[in-house]
């Protein structure tokens, strides 16, 4: 039995107000833990990052697939890319990637982030081949919903880094990412040096 005052009673105090007036605690306490990781993450604490991440995780795991879901498979992902854990990282990816094409189709800015994120995960590896493919995708999907003065620069960072590999193995700048980084650098109020 619960007495009022008590530390048991508090809490289930708190949860029902949750419950009730909020509508539930994994909202409210995904937000908290996700700013706190996004914070962890660019102080370069990534072990605080990656423990609010995954409590960010598991709090919204089981209310079904939603952004907040793949934002944060996302997020966590990328801290793992970030240290070089590309193990970790790719099924995060791949999982965020199912998530946004799920909840709203395969042309939004969350799957075009997220095959972004990917083939850098793979540039990073030098995996240039099989990084191209999500960079072409991020990139047809960044041009047609997004009109020309708001197109992400993300993506012509990653247009003027990105390589292929020859047949004789030595990387050579790719000619449809080429052509494509010249068109966007002519696009108004653009200036940028390679």
């Amino acid at each position: 039995m619960l007495v009022p005052g008590t530390r048991p009673s508090v809490i289930l105090w708190r949860a029902f107000l949750c419950i009730v007036a909020l509508g539930g605690c994994g909202t409210v306490f995904w937000e908290t833990a996700h700013k706190e990781g996004f914070s962890a993450y660019q102080r370069g604490v990534f072990s605080t990052a990656e423990k609010q991440y995954l409590a960010a995780l598991k709090a919204i795991e089981f209310e079904g697939e939603d952004q907040r879901l793949a934002i944060t498979l996302n997020d966590l992902a990328l801290l793992y890319a970030t240290q070089r854990r590309f193990a970790e990282a790719e099924p995060l990816y791949r999982r965020a990637l199912a998530v946004w094409e799920k909840i709203g189709g395969p042309e939004r800015q969350g799957v075009a982030t997220t095959l972004n994120n990917m083939g850098m995960l793979y540039r990073d590896q030098r995996k240039y081949v099989e990084a191209e493919p999500f960079l072409r995708r991020s990139l047809a999907i960044r041009e047609k919903i997004l009109p020309p003065h708001h197109r992400n620069s993300e993506t012509v960072l990653t247009i003027s880094q990105f390589s292929t590999t020859t047949r004789d193995g030595l990387p050579t700048p790719s000619r449809f990412l080429s052509a494509r980084f010249r068109s966007w650098k002519r696009l108004p109020g653009r200036s940028i040096r390679m």
